[in-house]
Formats: C-alpha cells, sequence, structure tokens
C-alpha cells in the first residue's frame, strides 16, 4: 500500500513541484507568471489522483487482510483442536464451530481497516504538506527525494508496529473465543521471558493461573500493546 503511494509521488510529482517551484520563486521576485499556466492545477490534479491511489491501495489492503484473517481462524481452529487432542486425548472439535467465529473475525477486520485506513491517509497528507513546503520553499528535487524516503520510513514502520500488534490481538481473541466456547473458564499464563522486549509484570504473571471472567488489570494475555504472552487452556 505504502509503496504504490509512493511510487505515485514519485513519478509525475517531483518534476511538477520543480516547475511550480520556479514559477514561484519567478512570481515572488517580480516577474509576473505568464497568463496561460497551469501548473498550479497540475500539482492539484497529481494530489487528487494521490488521493485516489491511496484510497485504491487501502481497499485492496483491507481485502487482503480480511481474506488472511478468514484463513488464519480456520487454522487457528484445526491447531487448538489437535493440540488439545495430542496432550489429553480429549476431542473438543464437536465444541467449537467456525460459524461462531464469524462476529469476532468482523470486529477485527474493521479495527484492522479502520487502521490501515489511518497509515494511508497520513502518508497522504504529509506528502501532500511536502509539496507545499517544497515549492514555498524552494528545495531541490535531492531534498525532496530525501523527505519522501523518510515519509515511507515512517509509513513503513507505523504499518509493521500495527500489523505485529493486530496479528497478536487477533489470536489471543481467537484462543480466547476458542477455550470459552468449549467450555474452559481458566488459563495459565505464558510469558516468552526474554527481558526487556517482555514487559516485567507479564513476566511476573509466567505460569500462574487466571480465569477467563477476571482479567487482570491490563487485560489478558495478548491484550497489551505488541503483547507476545499466550493463555494455555487448563482443563479440569
Amino acid at each position: 500500500m505504502i509503496s504504490s503511494i509512493l511510487k505515485e509521488a514519485r513519478g509525475p510529482l517531483t518534476e511538477v513541484i520543480r516547475q511550480e517551484r520556479e514559477a514561484y520563486a519567478a512570481a515572488n521576485a517580480g516577474v509576473p507568471i505568464q497568463i496561460g499556466d497551469d501548473i498550479g492545477g497540475r500539482i492539484r490534479a497529481i494530489l487528487e489522483g494521490l488521493r485516489e491511489t491511496a484510497e485504491r491501495a487501502a481497499a485492496a489492503a483491507e481485502d487482503a487482510v480480511r481474506r488472511t484473517m478468514r484463513r488464519e481462524s480456520v487454522r487457528h481452529m484445526r491447531r487448538w483442536v489437535g493440540s488439545i487432542r495430542t496432550s489429553t486425548s480429549i476431542d473438543v472439535g464437536a465444541l467449537v464451530s467456525e460459524a461462531d467465529m464469524v462476529e469476532l473475525l468482523s470486529v477485527r477486520s474493521e479495527e484492522f481497516a479502520r487502521l490501515i485506513r489511518n497509515v494511508s491517509e497520513d502518508v497522504r497528507t504529509r506528502i501532500a504538506q511536502e509539496t507545499i513546503r517544497a515549492i514555498t520553499e524552494g528545495r531541490t528535487n535531492e531534498n525532496i527525494a530525501r523527505s519522501l524516503t523518510q515519509i515511507e520510513g515512517i509509513g513503513r514502520g507505523r504499518a509493521k508496529l500495527i500489523a505485529r500488534d493486530q496479528a497478536s490481538k487477533l489470536n489471543a481473541a481467537m484462543n480466547e473465543f476458542r477455550q470459552r466456547q468449549a467450555g474452559i473458564t481458566k488459563y495459565k499464563w505464558r510469558s516468552m521471558m526474554d527481558p526487556p522486549r517482555a514487559r516485567e509484570n507479564h513476566m511476573d504473571r509466567n505460569d500462574k493461573i487466571f480465569e477467563w471472567s477476571k482479567p487482570p488489570s491490563d487485560g489478558h494475555p495478548g491484550h497489551a500493546i505488541n503483547c507476545r504472552c499466550r493463555a494455555l487452556a487448563v482443563l479440569e
């Protein structure tokens, strides 16, 4: 998504910025811009095209996320049922239903889609702001290229953070849903135990038993931002 937005910006936008920058500098030096000059209109047209590109790219990313989440739900159920069967010889397959997961996936996918649109809009807005500054401040093409690279880096970093966090939250939500669906009321907290990445209070909870009906102050495993902890089912 971010690549397609930046590709649109790096193509025609840089050349038109150069032309508009020269025209702006001439106007402010007392040299009138010739009648019929349409560079400003071209800038607006390119920025409008950039908006449309960003919207299409975000929509494509949202569709990809929804497809991935549906596949992950099926895989998660098979893996979870298999792990219970392997460790206890109990088949909980009859207690869980893929159809019951639809509402949870819908809620999670809408949250993911909202975050995707936010990233897309933020990248597009930064490019538009950079375009105005490039013209009014007389920046060179090299300056513009560096700024676009920085915008891309910010966008990619934010996208990766969201992807990791949302993937963790999705797996945690599905794990809780499956366990509750199967009638499991307690879980054992399992922390990654790798400071400083792991939270100290989460490491303190390692191997302790919690109830699904009584979440800790910052939520069950996987609820906090970038939490990688897991909830292991306690079968009684």
